[in-house]
């Protein structure tokens, strides 16, 4: 067999390709951590066609629970697999021991997703060499992150908001996503596993999309390197999929594709890249094609002179739904601390369609904080291939200032505080964004172990629980701390 397969149409020969050479790009999950590992699992349920998956952590049990065809443990000999003990700093030396290995998983890859819980240890420490590794070898390279639920803590929202600035200096786009938000789209009924695996749906979908784009050809074909010249180094970034049926199918898909309840404070207005594919059945319109685009364009505005790219697919299997996905990039971010709270409102007549968000500065957001990208995934209604539950949005609640995990209940065990085995010089040494988090936990942990007090203390001595003066220490303490 010659180096090229050929083929012959109407006399003429043509070269298809090298034997080794399949066409499609080649995509891959890899999870990171706890979080990650979880939501790389819940993807592989979903049966999302063309994607691999890897699985990277310091917890040999969570690698055992791990359906992921590929795992890679990471730091052995400082965590004894036993996890990070929730260090960023931990998470990173880790990493650091087995760059090699985890290369070697990464290549010949196109696209690699990064999926990550801000907060813990080894997501947030190791998150952001995963993703140098990535892009040392030409990777386009997203990682996908998320606010905090309120009740996290302060201490993990250091955490993740350090674990993000080092994700952002390395990454093409990062994902945000908004834990609390998810308040906004459950009812009371719903358990925290359902709660979770919404947050992870929004990244299946958003891969599914992806692939969607690539691995069907169309009437209008979208290719990857189309992908990737909107989404590489396209500065802040958008990503969502609105799926629409009956009347206004394509208007209410389009909409539903930009705007969403879990996005954070991102708003289309103001992007200079666009892509845009809509995949629909047989019966599908000119004039409803029309009108679906010139919703995006105008909700884009001409600001920054817009490249529109858009691409059209038919499938039959999609029968009187359209789905539409738009990746959008090149418009401003506001900083954790600056975001203004917006809301949206839901059709009394179309429980699944949100309308355009209101905020300050007429829903846009002005300010720049930074040049590397941010994003937000988002998917409004039923893909044809999953079962994901329509829901209603109540009135929106307070949103947070902060970043943490996709899941606030990370599996630690005791057990993992045995890993903190290296010596203080070590650490002091340690070259990472978490020095000062650090500083700030040993000086609370001072002022906890040095409180005392004649009637209660926390240095060896005989406490009487019968004493009143005991309440009082307690109280004061508690609002002190």
């Amino acid at each position: 067999m010659s180096e090229n397969n050929y083929i012959n149409i109407e006399g003429k020969s043509h070269i298809l390709a090298a034997e080794n050479f399949s066409g499609n790009a080649k995509i891959k999950v890899v999870g990171v951590g706890g979080a990650g590992g979880n939501a790389v699992n819940r993807m592989i349920k979903m049966n999302i066609a063309g994607v691999d998956f890897l699985a990277i952590n310091t917890d040999a049990l969570a690698l055992e629970h791990s359906l992921a065809s590929e795992k890679i443990a990471i730091g052995q000999k400082i965590t004894k697999s036993l996890g990070a003990g929730a260090r960023p700093d931990v998470g990173r030396k880790a990493i650091m021991e087995d760059k090699e290995t985890v290369a070697e998983a990464l290549k010949g890859c196109d696209l690699v997703f990064i999926a990550a819980g801000m907060g813990g240890g080894t997501g947030t420490g190791a998150a952001s060499v995963v993703a140098e590794i990535a892009k040392s070898q030409g990777i386009l390279t997203v990682a996908v992150v998320s606010l905090p639920f309120k009740f996290e803590g302060p201490v993990r929202s250091r955490n993740a908001a350090n674990g993000i600035s080092a994700l952002r200096d390395t990454v093409d786009t990062i994902i945000v996503i908004n834990n609390q938000k998810i308040m906004e789209v459950i009812d009371k009924t719903t358990t925290t596993e359902q709660a979770f695996a919404t947050v992870d749906q929004v990244l299946g979908n958003a891969v599914r999309g992806v692939c969607d784009i690539m691995l069907h050809h169309g009437n209008i074909h979208v290719d990857f390197n189309d992908v990737r010249s909107v989404m590489q180094d396209g500065g802040d970034a958008l990503m969502g999929t609105g799926i629409a049926e009956g009347e206004d199918r394509a208007l209410r898909a389009a909409e539903n594709a930009i705007n969403c309840p879990l996005l954070d404070d991102v708003n289309i207005e103001g992007a200079s890249g666009v892509l845009v594919n809509i995949s629909h059945g047989e019966n599908f319109t000119m004039q409803e094609c029309s009108t679906a685009m010139e919703y995006i364009y105008s909700a884009v505005g001409e600001a920054n002179d817009p490249s529109v790219i858009f691409g059209d697919i038919t499938i039959p299997e999609l029968g009187d739904k359209v789905s539409i996905t738009v990746i959008a990039t090149g418009f401003g971010f506001t900083p954790l601390d600056k975001k203004t709270t917006s809301t949206s409102s839901v059709s009394a007549s179309d429980p699944t369609m949100v309308m355009p968000k209101v905020n300050e500065n007429n829903g846009r957001v002005v300010e720049k904080a930074t040049p590397r990208p941010t994003a937000n995934f988002c998917f409004m209604a039923n893909q044809p291939t999953s079962a994901i539950e329509e829901v209603v949005k109540p009135e929106p609640i307070a949103e947070p200032k902060t970043m943490d995990d996709y899941y606030p209940f990370s599996s630690f065990t005791g057990s993992e505080l045995d890993v903190r085995s290296y010596s203080l010089e070590e650490e002091e040494q340690t070259e990472s964004h978490f020095g000062v988090m650090d500083a700030e936990e040993s000086l609370n942990t001072e002022k906890m172990n040095s409180f005392d007090s004649d009637a209660f203390s926390l240095k060896n001595k005989s406490i009487d629980y019968n004493q009143p003066t005991i309440q009082r220490e307690v109280n004061r303490h508690s609002e002190i701390f």
